[in-house]
């Protein structure tokens, strides 16, 4: 498996990953370091492929070279090549999930631990009964099991594409993280990989595609609340120019306006404050993800715009967010209490605009919030909110 000419290009190909992913991780602190997940999970396969890159040049410098050191460095090289595919695979999953729907399900949850659990557990039977790949005389080659690890691999691919395409080609709102940078290079990587034997390309092609990923977040990022990660106004400006000359397909939408938001800030801090703009933030996600965004419009002010023309549903999530915001008052120890005034609106773009849509949620809400003022007994000429 050796030839000057294979060792030279597996080198320059796995100094260019580690190249490439060292730039990533220095170059993007603020992202990887910071409390975002998706940032966490970028970290996480960034350190895993610089470890693999510098693996698989190890092995093959040592592969077919006498002794036991060699024997260790070939075999552990091999073996964290299928391992570190999978955690890869496996979070690169799990940050789509997140991205998009907003969590990942217990079906998902249950089929990624299972995949790996199972693909471990093969890695651990290779030992005593080398199937996937085996070292002898301090070589490695591949055995008839391989083809496991690029099946789970494929998987995970396909669930991400089939997931960006039924969110992407639905109403048009989420398509700033696009799935395809990510699984261009890693898919072009593995064919040359399959196709060319003592050639590796994987490792070097997966930190291109990281890359990829962190361009998509960081372009996603300035449409980006910082404080609550909904999206900004800038965003609701995009959806408006972008829908105006819209003459087909539907939309919803709520706007949804904190009660007494200014008490909260002069009764307990603005630091109070903010924690409960993110605490009503991530409440409208959970509320209204796979089939909406959450977009924070002002101050205290949100609007939710969701993929569906079905009204039951949008009364479905209004529900829920009160259900929430009660469960919070609940549990909260910091004393304050969350409620919101909230308009909705149904928009079929054959008969009205977007602007027509968000003047009708804004009046909904308005109303919404004057029954409020009345039910609470509020001077609303000296309202606190």
């Amino acid at each position: 498996m050796g030839g000057q000419i294979s060792l030279s290009a597996v080198y320059i190909a796995d100094i260019m990953g580690i190249l490439v992913s060292g730039l990533m991780f220095f170059g993007n602190r603020r992202l990887l370091n910071g409390n975002d997940r998706e940032g966490r999970y970028v970290k996480i396969m960034l350190i895993t492929t610089i470890i693999a890159c510098a693996t698989d040049s190890l092995a093959f410098m040592m592969d077919g070279k006498p002794g036991m050191l060699a024997f260790v460095c070939v075999y552990m090289g091999a073996l964290w090549m299928f391992i570190s595919n999978l955690i890869i695979g496996a979070v690169w999953l799990v940050l789509v999930l997140e991205h998009i729907e907003g969590n990942v399900s217990k079906l998902h949850r249950i089929m990624i631990n299972a995949f790996n659990i199972f693909a471990l557990l093969v890695l651990v039977f290779n030992i005593f009964y080398p199937l996937v790949f085996e070292v002898n005389d301090n070589s490695y080659s591949r055995g008839p099991l391989f083809f496991i690890y690029v099946v789970i691999e494929l998987i995970y691919i396909a669930d991400s594409i089939i997931l960006y395409i039924k969110i992407r080609f639905g109403s048009g709102l989420f398509k700033f993280f696009n799935v395809l940078l990510f699984v261009g290079p890693v898919i072009i990587g593995t064919v040359i990989q399959l196709s060319t034997y003592g050639l590796s390309t994987i490792s070097p092609c997966i930190a291109v595609a990281i890359a990829g990923i962190i361009c998509g977040l960081q372009n996603e990022y300035a449409y980006k609340d910082p404080l609550t990660g909904s999206y900004n106004r800038y965003y609701l400006e995009t959806i408006r120019k972008e829908f105006a000359g819209k003459n087909s397909g539907y939309l919803a939408a709520m706007m949804l306006d904190m009660n007494q938001f200014k008490l909260i800030n002069d009764n307990f801090g603005h630091n109070a404050g903010d924690e409960a703009l993110s605490v009503v933030a991530n409440i409208c996600k959970e509320a209204v993800q796979p089939s909406g965004i959450v977009i924070r419009y002002a101050g205290d002010e949100f609007i939710l715009i969701l993929d569906t023309q079905d009204e039951a549903f949008v009364k479905d999530c209004m529900k829920s967010i009160e259900d929430k915001f009660a469960e919070f008052n609940e549990l909260n120890e910091n004393q304050y209490k969350l409620s919101a005034a909230i308009g909705y609106g149904m928009l079929d773009f054959k008969s009205k605009s977007i602007d027509d849509l968000l003047n009708k949620i804004d009046k909904e809400m308005y109303d919404a919030k004057a029954a409020y003022y009345n039910r609470e007994g509020i001077d609303r000429r000296r309202r606190r909110d």
